[in-house]
Order: structure tokens, then C-alpha cells, then sequence
């Protein structure tokens, strides 16, 4: 993800401070354009995965259940910690 975005932003900002004919058309197009890969990069990277950790926070089960001794989706937990299936 980030390899991707930093070299069309790097190459955005380039043309936000470039001088010459048609500059200010550039300029205008580059301005967004860097906001967009910002946002959408930190959406990407923090938002979602933290709204899919909630999401999906409510429905794991205690901590010490599995380590305990309980089942998983697989099977039983044997006392080396493998799984066999039922």
C-alpha cells in the first residue's frame, strides 16, 4: 500500500511547486489528488482493521478459554496443544 502511494504523492508534490505553462492547472488536480492518497491510505491502514477488531472483538471468546483446556472449531485441545478432528 504504501509503496504505492509514496511514489504518486512524491510525484504530486512535485507538480504542486512546479513553475511554467499550465502549472496552475496542475496545481489544481495535484492538491486533491495528495489529500485522496493520504486519507484513503490511513483509512486503509487504521480505520478498518480497528472498526474489524470491534467487530469482530464481540464475538472471540474469553482469553483463557482455548489455553484451558476447551474446544476449538477444529476439536478437542490434547495436551500438546494439537487439534484432531472429531
Amino acid at each position: 500500500m504504501l509503496t504505492g502511494m509514496t511514489p504518486a504523492t512524491t510525484g504530486c508534490c512535485r507538480s504542486c511547486g512546479a513553475p511554467g505553462p499550465g502549472s496552475e492547472i496542475m496545481q489544481r488536480i495535484a492538491v486533491p489528488m495528495i489529500g485522496g492518497m493520504i486519507s484513503s491510505t490511513l483509512l486503509t491502514l487504521i480505520v478498518i482493521p480497528a472498526i474489524f477488531g470491534l467487530v469482530k472483538g464481540l464475538e472471540l471468546p474469553p482469553p483463557g478459554q482455548i489455553a484451558a483446556g476447551g474446544k476449538d472449531e477444529i476439536g478437542e485441545i490434547e495436551s500438546t496443544g494439537a487439534s484432531r478432528m472429531k
